[in-house]
């Protein structure tokens, strides 16, 4: 079997000719028009999961019937009103860290990703686009949460302004070399690596959408990132804190993108001027590059080049203003065509912080330092902070140059039970068995008398598809117990809601089952029991919960 269409519900993708062809065109620019239906539990769903970690039922039902305007409206301006975290002790007193306080971060965002949703999530984008790795020699925790704090602060802001602060950021000096890039350093010429990195990955990719080269890199000819290089000198890191150093700044003029780029006696003033002359010069190439990672991360995948033209558009009329791109993506036709619910590999991140929303879990430390532990790079593989090199986690991006989606290197048959093994080690109480009952789950999410009622709505709150069109295997066997106390016949006549049911009373007839929230009821630890191996059914045997 075709791995990719097990996994996925072979959602229709959009059109993929050039976006100069008129009809890709026409079409991307319907997909582009805001959708104004009122939002069905589906759709709800989707924006919810898409946009935060998991899909926490209230959240869910509170979207269900606004328009899509309302709902977004809701989420975004949420995100503005959410302050900055308060700062650990160490950070305040101004203390570089240590590992220990790194593993607090870690643990930290993790909570905040569960209970803060959509402003923690786009940060993590910008994370894995503007890439720091924690154990760089020389970058601390301090460092590390000051990068955290500029790239949420600056989140949902401008684009171009993130980019003029991510350059002279400490870790960012540290991890790609900008803190030792001096005029004829060595007598070698200045470090290459962040000019490279800020237009190969950062700003504008290798090629523009045409095929044609965005910058020139020749050994003896024009070579863009090099003269590049030469701008970004004289910035060192002392302390906690980056300065522009005069004395090892290379003032002179530069070639760059075929124009002369005067230089300056301060580091910052060229710095600053600069990043104005890299936005103007390359502006639509940036716009394209950036809204095919937001499609990527946020709709779908594989990259639909017509509508990326379309949203790059947007980006660029915004002088790159991140709120107004992503709001019209959000709204749009095409983030709600119903194929593209559940056709993205959830990343362990969004696999464990949506585990915890979709059963109401509120963590525990123990939890979290579990989490936190399962993603490092032996395990998941999504440590916070560390991802696997300067291009991000693949599983993020775009596809490869083979063109296979980049969601797919999630799973791997070492990965699956990994994951697998993680929920049920959770469920089971292995982790902290105060955390995790699922009694009180199924009265957070539904009737706590009825098991029909309980079997579907914990199915609903963690597939990310309607659940007919999910693998549940089927059974014909009738229901246990006395034949003439039957289910009701609306249960009898669903054969989805009665296949669920079935398999969360493995036996037992619906009628023992036990009002949950009753004082004292006998059969409570036979249902608990029969709750945690539905829920790791749930998990394990149906593929689509590994989708979002």
């Amino acid at each position: 079997m075709d791995r990719r269409r097990f996994l996925r519900l072979a959602p229709p993708r959009g059109a993929t000719a050039p976006a100069s062809t008129s009809g890709a065109a026409a079409r991307a620019a319907a997909a582009l028009a805001t959708y104004e239906q009122p939002l069905s539990r589906t759709e709800a769903r989707h924006l919810v999961t898409r946009l935060e970690f998991g899909a926490r039922l209230r959240r869910v039902n509170g979207f269900i019937g606004m328009t899509p305007t309302e709902a977004v409206d809701t989420i975004l301006q949420e995100a503005e009103d959410n302050a900055l975290p308060e700062p650990p002790r160490w950070y305040k007193d101004k203390r570089p860290g240590d590992t220990e306080d790194l593993y607090g971060m870690q643990r930290d965002w993790l909570y905040r990703m569960r209970e803060q949703g959509f402003i923690e999530r786009i940060t993590l984008f910008w994370h894995n686009h503007l890439v720091i790795q924690h154990n760089k020699t020389g970058i601390v925790p301090y460092h590390v949460y000051t990068y955290y704090k500029l790239l949420r602060t600056y989140a949902l802001g401008n684009f171009k302004e993130l980019i003029r602060r991510i350059g002279i950021d400490p870790a960012m000096l540290i991890y790609l070399d900008g803190n030792g890039n001096r005029r004829l350093n060595d007598q070698k010429g200045s470090n290459e690596n962040y000019a490279r990195e800020l237009l190969e990955l950062f700003t504008m990719g290798i090629t523009g959408p045409d095929g044609s080269p965005n910058y020139l890199e020749e050994d003896n000819g024009p070579n863009d990132v090099r003269q590049i290089s030469r701008v970004l000198t004289g910035w060192q890191v002392e302390g906690f804190a980056a300065r522009p150093n005069r004395l090892f700044h290379d003032s002179g003029d530069k070639q760059i993108f075929g124009k002369t780029f005067a230089g300056s006696e301060d580091p910052l003033d060229e710095y600053n001027r600069f990043i104005d002359f890299l936005f103007a010069e390359r502006g639509p190439q940036i716009a394209h590059y950036i809204c095919r990672k937001f499609y990527v991360f946020f709709v779908d995948p594989i990259p639909d080049e017509a509508f990326v033209a379309q949203l790059a558009q947007v980006f660029l009329d915004h002088d790159f203003e991140i709120k107004p791109v992503l709001r019209t993506l959000f709204l749009s036709r095409r983030f709600y065509e119903p194929g593209l619910s559940g056709c993205r590999i959830k990343s362990p991140v969004d696999f464990l912080v949506g585990f915890l929303n979709e059963t109401e879990t509120s963590p525990s430390r123990e939890v979290l330092e579990y989490f936190r532990q399962q993603l490092e790079p032996a395990r998941l593989a999504m440590e916070l902070f560390n991802p696997p090199n300067v291009a991000g986690w693949p599983g993020l991006n775009p596809p490869d140059s083979s063109g296979a989606p980049g969601d797919e290197t999630w799973i791997t048959t070492g990965l699956l039970p990994e994951r697998w093994n993680i929920l049920t080690d959770l469920i089971t109480g292995q982790v902290d068995p105060d955390v995790f009952d699922p009694v009180k789950i199924a009265i957070r999410v539904s009737d706590p008398s009825n098991p029909f009622a309980i079997a579907e709505d914990l199915a609903q709150a963690m597939m990310p598809v309607p659940l007919e069109y999910t693998s549940i295997r089927a059974t014909d066997e009738p229901f246990e117990g006395d034949m003439m106390i039957p289910p009701p016949q609306e249960v009898l006549d669903d054969p989805t809601r009665s296949t669920l049911s079935k398999l969360l009373l493995n036996g037992t007839p619906w009628y023992d089952w036990p009002t949950l929230n009753e004082e004292g009821v006998a059969n409570i630890d036979g249902a608990r029991t029969l709750l945690r191996e539905y829920l790791a059914m749930l998990s394990r045997e149906m593929p689509e919960y590994q989708l979002h």
